[in-house]
């Protein structure tokens, strides 16, 4: 398949999958955060070229909640550190791929979009 074949063949990423894998890990679900990383998620997920650098993601983001990106970021960083306490160690490492015990804002992004993707 080449890759304008790939692309048309990829199907739509469903909100319901991204709050499924939120909720398996430990994300807190109560914060504005939380709105934020599955919008991140989902435009990633159709424009991976947001992710590098990050703050083209934040920037997008913030331009559907008329927000700007210093405070999307806010948001989101403190929705995954949440995560980060929340999760048990050896579940943050497999997921992530880590020998860290914590996950970084930007590495939490590329991992989820990742997933997804490599579905």
């Amino acid at each position: 398949m080449t890759e304008n074949n790939k692309n048309f063949a990829k199907e739509d990423l469903e909100e319901k999958q991204i709050r499924n894998l939120l909720y398996d890990l430990y994300f807190n679900i109560t914060t504005k955060g939380y709105i934020y990383v599955i919008e991140g998620i989902k435009l990633a997920y159709n424009d991976r070229e947001l992710l590098y650098p990050i703050k083209n993601l934040y920037i997008e983001i913030g331009k559907k909640y008329d927000k700007n990106f210093e405070e999307i970021y806010r948001s989101i960083a403190i929705s995954v550190d949440g995560m980060n306490k929340r999760i048990p160690t050896d579940e943050l490492r497999s997921f992530f791929h880590t020998d860290y015990i914590k996950v970084s804002t930007k590495e939490f992004l590329v991992s989820i979009v990742d997933y997804f993707l490599d579905e």
